[in-house]
């Protein structure tokens, strides 16, 4: 099968993605951080374009700064397996078919 382009929709135009990406986060803060309140897409949309150590001060606040960066490599990792998976959805949904990413 062959393509002339691919569109990378890294801003939400297509699709907001919010919604799992905080579900991510609330797996990682209650496995790591469970005093930590869970975060609402809408939480996390607001903190978009900062630093991940400045998310983590507003949204993480009654955690020290150990928890804290504990807490963000496990987001880290919790965000990229499940945007491993959304992206293949997001193949199949455009195209059809799944492909090897």
């Amino acid at each position: 099968m062959a393509f002339d382009g691919i569109i990378l929709d890294v801003d939400g135009t297509l699709w907001n993605t919010t919604e799992i990406v905080a579900q991510a986060w609330n797996k990682a803060i209650s496995r790591i951080c469970p005093a930590v309140p869970l975060v609402t897409p809408e939480q996390l949309q607001s903190q978009f374009g900062k630093i991940m150590e400045v998310i983590a001060d507003n949204l993480f606040v009654p955690a020290t700064p150990e928890e804290k960066s504990c807490c963000l490599r496990n987001v880290a990792k919790k965000s990229k397996k499940l945007w491993k998976n959304w992206i293949k959805i997001s193949v199949i949904l455009m195209c059809g078919k799944l492909l090897k990413l």
